[in-house]
């Protein structure tokens, strides 16, 4: 993670509530005013912290199937402006790849040092700051960076086993998701093969929900779409796979138990 200190009005003053602190992933790359335009937004806005999602570059096949599901699930299921304008920490989102947050804010509650603890400090973080008053969430940034979180199989499956088994907050919570994701997703294809059109119907809707949001955060659209319902197993079986590990005290990252 690369840490950036950024002055709101681009001067040489030292006055910490006009500072913005930008961290960044080390396999991020950053378009041209990407930070300028990111303090002016939260500025403009009156945020107190902004994740822009990077359009996520995905080359293999694993890497295809499954690294679309970050930005569909954003897009489809988060209530992006009222989770922004909301100080409930429920209603948070965070990214850690590409995170800006005033100092001011960030001291106020406790930083990193206050979630070193925890598996999704990103989102830790930006729940603390919630808690603190302040105000802020995630925001399409693909013409601002760009990311290749995982190259193949082998490292996607460990990155994201690292941290799934917490994602949905117990095993329970994640039956649950993947059941409801199941039968909106998974289950109508399955109905189309076998000849029913309110299946074939729900598929192509499917398809259609996958195909917009991938236009619009400049991912490869076709013929990709078309195995949503194969990611969505795919992304259930990932975190299956890191609930097992957890439980087993199994789970690496870098070769690093944790």
């Amino acid at each position: 993670m690369r840490l950036i200190e950024r002055d709101e009005q681009l001067s040489q003053l030292a006055d910490p509530a006009a500072t913005t602190l930008i961290f960044l992933d080390a396999d991020v790359r950053l378009e041209p005013r990407a930070l300028l335009s990111t303090v002016d937004m939260m500025r403009v806005q009156q945020l107190d912290f902004l994740s822009p999602y990077p359009r996520l570059v995905a080359a293999t096949a694993a890497e295809r199937l499954v690294q679309p599901l970050l930005p569909w699930s954003l897009l489809t299921f988060l209530p992006l402006r009222l989770a922004e304008r909301s100080r409930r920490p429920s209603l948070t989102a965070a990214g850690g790849q590409f995170l800006a947050i005033s100092r001011c804010m960030y001291e106020r509650c406790g930083g990193h040092r206050g979630v070193r603890g925890e598996v999704l400090e990103d989102l830790a973080l930006a729940r603390a700051v919630k808690r603190s008053g302040g105000r802020g969430g995630v925001v399409d940034g693909t013409a601002l960076a760009s990311c290749r979180m995982y190259e193949g199989w082998a490292p996607l499956g460990d990155g994201y086993g690292k941290s799934l088994w917490n994602a949905f907050g117990s095993p329970a919570g994640a039956a649950a998701v993947f059941a409801m994701l199941g039968l909106a997703y998974v289950a109508p294809p399955l109905a189309a093969i076998r000849g029913s059109r309110a299946g074939l119907a729900g598929y192509a809707a499917a398809v259609a929900g996958r195909a917009l949001t991938a236009h619009r955060t400049g991912g490869r659209v076709w013929p990709d779409a078309l195995a949503h319902p194969v990611s969505v197993v795919a992304a259930g079986w990932l975190t299956a796979r890191s609930i097992a590990a957890h439980r087993r005290g199994t789970l690496r990252w870098k070769n690093r138990p944790l």
